[in-house]
């Protein structure tokens, strides 16, 4: 399995068009995904979508059906001119839909090797107002560490909403989530076993294998410090 992340800039009008007619999920070898608005990360209760931006997430049977994606696909020639990134998924907690088997499995990571994390989860309405306070305290946290080197708010109205990240070490995203400092990430985890934010809910953790295009938004954000090869899946005994 591989999984992939893109951010492409287009204008307003195309960015809209991509999400109303830009599904993957039916595109063969895609496992779990979806075409999303993308919002910077902030301390603000409500977030400030990036008009002139869309993204894609997803996770592939295999890297061939990405390539023929970004070939063949509307919506993937379209994102193909952007920014991408691909990652090995090492290690999920939650759940979601098509992604049951990354669940009870890890692969090994280094812990001075550059680490990406995405949160996915599917919104309840009722708690709307509770998961906006716990993620801008959280995302506050975030973006003063120094650990971070670049992340985005992802969500497909009304429901989906996710977080991507890249950190320059397994150890700095380890140290946010767990670590003493990690306070509003702390807080926002206790809310949610408290009482769910989310119907279903997930935290994967990828390896970076490579990354394409320009990302002005995220100054600094070299592809030589982010690329890796795959460790192998050792086959079930």
């Amino acid at each position: 399995m591989i999984a992939s992340l893109h951010i492409h800039e287009a204008r307003p009008s195309d960015a809209l068009r991509a999400l109303l007619r830009g599904r993957v999920s039916r595109v063969p070898g895609v496992i779990a995904g979806d075409v999303v608005l993308v919002a910077r990360l902030s301390e603000h209760l409500l977030p400030r979508p990036d008009h002139h931006r869309i993204g894609a997430f997803a996770f592939w049977s295999h890297e061939d059906a990405l390539d023929r994606f970004l070939e063949e696909h509307a919506a993937g020639s379209m994102l193909a001119g952007g920014w991408q990134m691909r990652m090995q998924p090492t290690r999920m907690v939650g759940s979601w839909p098509g992604l049951g088997t990354l669940a009870g499995h890890e692969l090994p990571m280094d812990m001075d090797e550059p680490a990406a994390g995405l949160t996915l989860g599917q919104l309840r309405p009722s708690q709307l107002v509770r998961f906006l306070r716990a993620s801008a305290r959280a995302e506050r946290d975030a973006l003063s560490d120094g650990a971070m080197l670049a992340s985005t708010g992802l969500a497909r109205p009304p429901r989906m909403v996710a977080t991507f990240s890249i950190w320059r070490s397994l150890a700095g995203l380890r140290d946010y989530i767990g670590g003493a400092g990690a306070d509003g990430h702390r807080r926002a985890v206790q809310s949610h076993m408290g009482e769910p934010f989310h119907r279903e809910s997930a935290f994967v953790r990828m390896r970076p294998l490579s990354v394409s295009g320009d990302a002005p938004w995220w100054p600094g954000l070299e592809g030589r410090v982010l690329t890796a090869k795959p460790v192998d899946v050792p086959s079930p005994a």
